[in-house]
Parts: structure tokens; C-alpha cells; sequence
């Protein structure tokens, strides 16, 4: 976070580590006599693993200190989002990325802030492949 270019997010709760829930709390165990504290982050869901860069969701929202999609801030960028999205196909994946975005738009606009499901994203990186 400290190299996050809009500090005023930050400062405000806006934006926070990209994190991911434990496979089991054993696992968690596991990693906790390994990691220091500020590699982790206690919610009310449990413990999360920080990943590196900013969390994001599906649609790219930006995710707040509270663990709720900002729903009019987007990041796309591979250097913010590298924690959950580390790897780029080029620019196949960029029109795709885009396309996700402009989706969650055009839903949050008619449908009042509707999530895109997990399916109909994969389903839009699938056609990357064809």
C-alpha cells in the first residue's frame, strides 16, 4: 500500500491489500508460525492471507478496508491488481479486461450495482482461447 499511487484512498479506507481466505483453518495454522502479522488480516470471516497489490473483484471494483466493493472505483491496472491477477495474456486479455469492466457498467447502470457472476467471467476469457 505504501506504493499506491492515490494515497488519499488509502488514507480514507477505500482500497486495501488484496487478500484470500485460508484453504482450512489448519492450513492457516500452518503459515501463522511463518508469517508475520502484517501478512495477515483478521475479518469477521476469518483470517486472510495478504497477496501483494490491491483487492479488487471480479469486475475490478475496488474492495474497502470493510471488505465491500467500492461500486465507482475501478483499477484495473496489472501493477495495482498483481496479487490476484499475476499473470497477462497481451492484449487479448486487455479487450476482455475491458469488456468485464464496461459490463459491470452497463449492469450497474440498468441494474442497480448486479453482480457479474463468476461464470460469465470465465466464459469471456474463454473466448481468448477460441
Amino acid at each position: 500500500m505504501e506504493d499506491y499511487p492515490f494515497k488519499s484512498l488509502v488514507t480514507l479506507g477505500h482500497v486495501r491489500k488484496a487478500c484470500a481466505p485460508f484453504e482450512s483453518r489448519g492450513n492457516m495454522s500452518k503459515w501463522k508460525s511463518v508469517l508475520n502479522d502484517k501478512d495477515l488480516l483478521s475479518t469477521h470471516k476469518g483470517m486472510l492471507l495478504h497477496l501483494g497489490g490491491i483487492d479488487v473483484d471480479g469486475a475490478y471494483r475496488v474492495i474497502n478496508k470493510k471488505g465491500e466493493v467500492e461500486p465507482r472505483i475501478h483499477d484495473l491496472s496489472f501493477t495495482h491488481t498483481f496479487g490476484l491477477r499475476p499473470y497477462s495474456y497481451g492484449l487479448q486479455a486487455c479487450n476482455t479486461t475491458s469488456e468485464i469492466m464496461v459490463h459491470s457498467w452497463l449492469s450497474a447502470a440498468i441494474h442497480d450495482h448486479e453482480e457479474i457472476a463468476p461464470e460469465t467471467l470465465s466464459k469471456m476469457y474463454n473466448k481468448i482461447e477460441e
